[in-house]
């Protein structure tokens, strides 16, 4: 007896320690743990290098209109028989050319190359948006995992604190001679599986805790904890609320995308026209007979300006151009398919997330009475006992139903209130 005194003690202890420790520790809001996450994710992180990398392409694209210029230098060096077959000849043709070409845009294409660009870039701020919100949504529901174990622990720490004073009250009848060391012992036996519940409790803590601060790349998690949340109220939804979810925009926006590149790759099959200017200087060294040197210096220095218009008509180019207008079509088709899909399964989801909130909430309220009722059977069934009207075993029958209601309220409570901040989440607010 003594022995198991002794155990009972550190067990206590050791809760005792364990509770003042979780009290303890520094309470991180939901807010808080989706900012910290929000800044150390590496998805995200690997989502803001993506959009500065369109953005690059983007201004790429939008200063297509300017005119490119090149200069050009070459050296020729000639020599050999002439043309006539008669005289010998041998020659340095040195030419520097600077050339500019100004595109004239009148298919469209490059406007509609930089709009795709830029819708784009919207694309992927919205898929970075939806990340975001994947990556809240995973830590609200780490989150309520962890309310949940520390809420259990709270009532398996209930049952340890009444089978601790059973043990005490039927020692008091043992004592007094109305009741057998045999009920003191399945006390006991009841006190030490109460706190076999508290330890397995605080152990499901433990772990909830380390897997919400691994997701938010919490390295030490030495002082950390999560304080309570509000219950959401969230219910209602209308069509504008799955239309303004993350995923959906940023589907909305790469289809727009790809129906600029369907105009982009259409736009190919147009005449193309350009301007063209050059500037060229050559130098022209040659020794024939009856050339002088003023022969030599006139065609040693030779400017030549050039301005054209050119124009490029497509006539068949192996099906490339018919190729890009298909695979632009079908990337359209597929993409307006994936909104279709996406917004399908949405919807589907907030029915059933609305259909359970109905559902808990009516639960909910019958198990909080059960539990009132319970807790009144309970003491009656104890005040009984300590008059040796009821038996051992009706009390802890009766300490049994009412920890399974206690245990049914708080799960119900917890999938209510988890189904309310998910319903939140998607329609982009939660309690705090």
């Amino acid at each position: 007896m003594a022995r198991t005194m002794t155990t009972r003690i550190i067990l206590s202890l050791y809760l005792a320690c364990m509770s003042i420790a979780v009290n303890a520790q520094k309470q991180w809001t939901l807010d808080e743990c989706i900012a910290y996450a929000t800044r150390n994710d590496l998805t995200l992180k690997r989502s803001d290098v993506a959009i500065r990398t369109q953005e690059e392409t983007y201004k790429t694209a939008s200063k297509s209109w300017m005119p490119t210029v090149n200069a050009d230098l070459s050296a020729m060096l000639n020599f050999g028989m002439s043309l006539d077959l008669l005289l010998r000849q041998s020659f340095v043709y040195a030419p520097a050319v600077v050339t500019a070409e100004l595109p004239i845009d009148i298919s469209g294409g490059r406007r509609f190359a930089k709009n795709a660009e830029e819708m784009q870039l919207k694309s992927l701020e919205e898929a970075r948006n939806k990340a975001e919100k994947d990556i809240s949504m995973k830590i609200a529901m780490e989150y309520l995992q962890l309310l949940y174990a520390k809420s259990q622990y709270r009532i398996v720490e209930t049952e340890r604190k009444l089978a601790a004073e059973r043990v005490e009250m039927v020692r008091t009848l043992v004592d007094g001679g109305s009741r057998s060391e045999g009920e003191l012992t399945e006390a006991n036996s009841s006190l030490t599986e109460a706190e076999y519940n508290c330890l397995e409790a605080m152990h499901h803590i433990a772990s909830a805790r380390l897997a919400l601060a691994q997701t938010i790349m919490l390295n030490d998690t030495a002082d950390f904890d999560i304080a309570d949340i509000a219950e959401s109220n969230t219910m209602a939804c209308d069509s504008n609320d799955v239309n303004n979810n993350a995923a959906i925009r940023q589907l909305t926006m790469k289809m727009e995308a790809d129906k600029y590149r369907l105009k982009e790759a259409k736009s190919e099959l147009y005449p193309k026209l350009s301007l063209t200017g050059a500037l060229g200087i050559f130098g022209y060294s040659a020794l024939k007979s009856g050339e002088s040197y003023e022969d030599y210096k006139k065609f040693w220095k030779n400017h030549n300006e050039v301005i054209a218009l050119k124009m490029s008509i497509p006539i068949f180019n192996a099906y490339t151009t018919r190729g890009k207008i298909r695979q632009a079509t079908l990337a359209v088709r597929d993409t307006q398919l994936a909104i279709d899909e996406e917004k399908k399964n949405l919807s589907d989801e907030i029915a059933k997330l609305q259909l359970a909130i109905s559902q808990y909430d009516g639960q909910q309220a019958k198990l909080q009475t059960l539990v009132k009722q319970r807790e009144q059977a309970y003491e009656y069934q104890k005040t009984r006992y300590e008059g040796g009207l009821a038996t051992w075993l009706e009390l802890i029958e009766a300490d049994s139903r009412l920890h399974e209601a206690r245990l049914q309220s708080e799960q119900t409570r917890m999938k209510l209130n988890m189904s309310r901040q998910i319903l939140a989440l998607y329609f982009g607010s939660r309690g705090s």
